[in-house]
């Protein structure tokens, strides 16, 4: 089914690979306590809807390509685990295997006419991971301009396109792309996350105010 023995070996090793991974972002899902902090709420949420995806994807992976997809798909979660172990002050574990498609810093790019920046890192604000392509480099976005671009070239998901799987979540295919973050702003027209400046010109995004820029209302 998987070819030589050479390519029997390489998916055991990567099926073993991946169950290690899975349970270090399920015992994270399932132990860490966001609290009443908002940011540390969605990327739990995030997190467990990549954990529920990858294993949608181990359950009916047989080659390595598919290994890989689970793969990715549960070191975006654990990106966002370490996220919310970062702001609770916890130890953030052992380092994740790196990616060398990300970029290294926010990056502006235009797409098809449109602006979108690219981040080397998770938030719930850019939740969307693109491993590159289509004129734009990998790393995360606040949309998943590419799904659109790929659909409609008649190509086939794979590893930059994994948010149909998780549906309506806020996570991958939810209401990140209709504003609702911040109240209509776009997070790739203005201030950088990374940069410690004000996100929407109004206030500073962990600086204690809500994420709508003050409205008082709590989005998780």
């Amino acid at each position: 089914m998987f070819g030589s023995r050479r390519d029997q070996d390489r998916v055991a090793g990567l099926r073993a690979d991946v169950n290690s991974l899975q349970a270090r972002l399920a015992a994270d899902v399932s132990n860490l306590d966001a609290g009443d902090d908002p940011v540390c709420r969605q990327a739990l949420v995030d997190a467990s809807e990549r954990a529920s995806a990858a294993g949608a994807l181990m359950s009916r992976a047989r080659s390595a390509g598919e290994f890989d997809v689970a793969k990715r798909t549960v070191l975006e979660g654990l990106t966002a685990t370490r996220l919310v172990r970062e702001r609770l002050g916890l130890p953030l574990g052992p380092d994740l295997p790196p990616d060398g498609r990300t970029v290294d810093a926010a990056t502006r790019v235009e797409v098809e006419g449109q602006a979108y920046t690219a981040h080397p890192e998770y938030h719930p604000a850019r939740p969307h991971f693109f491993g590159g392509g289509l004129g734009a480099p990998g790393g995360y976005y606040r949309t998943p301009f590419w799904q659109k671009a790929l659909a409609v070239g008649g190509a086939v998901a794979g590893v930059e396109m994994l948010g149909d799987l998780v549906g309506g979540g806020r996570g991958w295919g939810g209401d990140y792309d209709r504003g609702d973050y911040d109240g209509g702003g776009d997070y790739d027209g203005g201030g950088d996350y990374d940069g410690g400046g004000d996100y929407d010109g109004g206030g500073d995004f962990d600086g204690g105010g809500d994420f709508d820029g003050g409205g008082g209302g709590d989005w998780g």
